[in-house]
């Protein structure tokens, strides 16, 4: 599967954004939308992309108003579910590099090549 393929997956195959833009949002990330996605190395990048497409949807008012009609009551309603949806974003976040740097600290080599 590709990166972008796999964004897609994650927002639902929501087209909030064009592919181009979405593709932009993948490169500030240090992602390829067209490299094969690998889990291990790219989840973290993967999830803040999904973090920075929603904080240009809470900051793009045509958008939101698009959302409002689609799927949700009011313009309110929608701004809370996109920022719920980025805390618990920030939170998945947070766990995974914690994860990362757990399988960090059990390595004895670890300390010798900190700069620490």
């Amino acid at each position: 599967m590709k990166v972008l393929d796999r964004l897609e997956l994650d927002l639902n195959h929501r087209k909030y954004f064009t592919e181009e833009e979405f593709t932009v949002f993948l490169n500030e990330n240090n992602l390829d939308a067209t490299a094969t996605y690998e889990k291990n190395k790219m989840q973290c990048d993967l999830v803040q992309t999904e973090i920075d497409i929603f904080d240009s949807l809470c900051n793009d008012t045509d958008i939101m108003t698009k959302l409002d009609s689609e799927d949700f009551g009011s313009a309110s309603e929608c701004y809370k579910y996109v920022d719920d949806r980025i805390n618990k974003l920030k939170i998945k976040l947070d766990e995974l590099k914690a994860e990362q740097n757990r399988k960090y600290d059990n390595n004895p080599f670890t300390l010798m090549f900190t700069r620490e």
